[in-house]
């Protein structure tokens, strides 16, 4: 604030003067915003949890106040639901401190998809395919399957790529193996 002082002289001084100073608002020092730990997919919008602090002076009570747009209406932490990283702008306040602005980054992980355990199956002379249990997680794209003994090849594709994720890769289809194992050979007549 602006404060005025009023000099007045004395014996052979006389009169009376005025004078204003101003005391400046100090800055926040050392701000620091940022997530703490990590957030998963979970198909429900969670607000992340954020170590907040700064230097103030006199231990001033600290205020921090945060917005998803840059000059937006600064309040709560916001809450996403999405997998994604996302900036956050922060609005940091102490009494008679000037303000201090900044962002940081929140991130959603996606959620991990373990794939189906695919059961071999004895070679028949018939043509087979592989049992995939269903799911809504993913959809079944390739299962042709075969007649003879070998390998064929079963490709699900995520129906959620943009929040879950194959354990094994982050592509959003994943190829397995179905494996029609030879056939014992059993005597028809025992000799």
């Amino acid at each position: 604030d602006t404060y005025t002082v009023t000099v007045t002289g004395e014996g052979n001084f006389e009169g009376t003067t005025e004078r204003t100073f101003t005391i400046n608002a100090a800055n926040l020092a050392d701000v620091k915003v940022e997530q703490v730990g990590t957030l998963t997919y979970t198909g429900e919008a969670q607000t992340p949890v954020v170590s907040a602090n700064a230097t103030v002076v006199n231990n001033q009570p600290i205020t921090f106040t945060y917005s998803t747009e840059q000059n937006g209406t600064y309040g709560a932490l916001p809450s996403f639901e999405n997998a994604g990283i996302y900036t956050v702008y922060y609005k940091a306040t102490a009494p008679n401190h000037n303000a201090a602005t900044g962002s940081f980054e929140v991130k959603i992980d996606k959620a991990t998809v373990t794939g189906p355990t695919i059961e071999s199956k004895p070679y028949n002379g018939e043509t087979q395919t592989a049992d995939v249990p269903t799911s809504e997680l993913y959809t079944v794209t390739e299962n042709n399957g075969g007649v003879n003994a070998g390998k064929y090849n079963v490709v699900l594709t995520l129906n959620d790529s943009a929040n879950y994720k194959w354990s094994t890769t982050d592509s959003a289809e994943v190829t397995l193996q179905f494996v029609i194992s030879a056939a014992e050979n059993s005597w028809t007549t025992a000799p």
